[in-house]
């Protein structure tokens, strides 16, 4: 089996390179132009911006296209600061960043909502390691585990928290809590 897995790697590998998508030039282009990191540091400056201007709630969910340069550049001048407009940018519709992107539409009320919820899942899952590990429930261990990697660690570059990963994520956290509730009811049983 791992000899399947590793001609498999090789062959996506390879027909990528001989393929070379878009996404390979595009990637491509970014390292030749030193962008690394595809405008995202642009992006989060200017949701930080809105962040401070409006900082309880947010703009609201899918409003980043009522964000204006005008906007953040009043706002930085009124804290005597040098606005300097290529540091920022709003093209791209959203954050790039599940963390900027929610700070940006729900404000810190509804980032400290998605921390706590981090923090909570987190917990549950260290906590439950050692009840699930000798289970065949424990698969729902790892789905739960890669989820929460999937939207919490790529989420610091990428909204991730949303459409259909959202919902597998969801979907592996519901099956996840629910393995406890099984294996704990077992054990009330004996």
């Amino acid at each position: 089996m791992k000899i399947v897995n590793l001609i498999s790697i090789i062959l996506i590998v390879t027909l990528t390179i001989i393929a070379q998508p878009k996404i390979v030039h595009k990637q491509m282009g970014y390292q030749a132009d030193n962008n690394i990191m595809a405008d995202r540091i642009q992006i989060w400056n200017a949701a930080i911006e809105t962040a401070r201007i409006y900082p309880l709630f947010g703009i609201g969910m899918f409003n980043w296209k009522e964000i204006k340069l005008d906007d953040l550049q009043i706002s930085i001048e009124n804290r005597h600061e040098k606005f300097i407009k290529e540091n920022y940018m709003l093209q791209f519709g959203h954050a790039h960043s599940l963390y900027f992107s929610t700070l940006t539409e729900k404000g810190f009320i509804g980032f400290s909502m998605l921390i706590i919820f981090m923090v909570i899942w987190l917990k549950e899952l260290i906590k439950n390691y050692f009840l699930l590990k000798k289970n065949s429930l424990f698969l729902f261990w790892g789905g739960s585990l890669s989820a929460w990697i999937g939207i919490f660690g790529v989420g610091l570059v990428n909204s991730t928290f949303n459409h259909e990963n959202g919902i597998l994520a969801c979907l592996l956290l519901g099956l996840f809590l629910n393995s406890i509730k099984t294996i704990t009811k077992e054990k009330n049983y004996v």
